[in-house]
């Protein structure tokens, strides 16, 4: 399957409207574009990935899945939430921040 192109041949504007709007197309039509050429190489970062717990399944270098069900973890000082995980150097690791645990 060959890729789908980066840049999108539109019509060349006349007007200061016409330029905004090819503008702005070219931009969404750029993202469309790289999401389906990610889904297409099977990259999670296609996706809008969600899940509740930490991935099992392999994924590719530098996927991300976002923390569905985030909740304040530790004790205090030192508590945290984990926002989601990436896909580095053949595993899945937690993505966290720090938190004031009011969250």
């Amino acid at each position: 399957m060959s890729d789908v192109p980066q840049l999108p041949r539109l019509p060349t504007p006349n007007t200061p409207y016409e330029r905004e709007l090819n503008r702005v197309l070219e931009r969404y039509l750029r993202q469309i574009a790289a999401s389906i050429n990610n889904h297409s190489q099977g990259s999670f970062a296609a996706f809008s990935a969600v899940s509740a717990t930490k991935p099992t399944l392999p994924g590719k270098q530098n996927d991300y899945i976002q923390n569905s069900a985030k909740e304040v973890l530790g004790t205090e000082p030192a508590q945290y939430v984990v926002l989601g995980w990436i896909y580095a150097d053949g595993e899945w690791l937690d993505v966290t921040a720090q938190t004031d645990g009011t969250e």
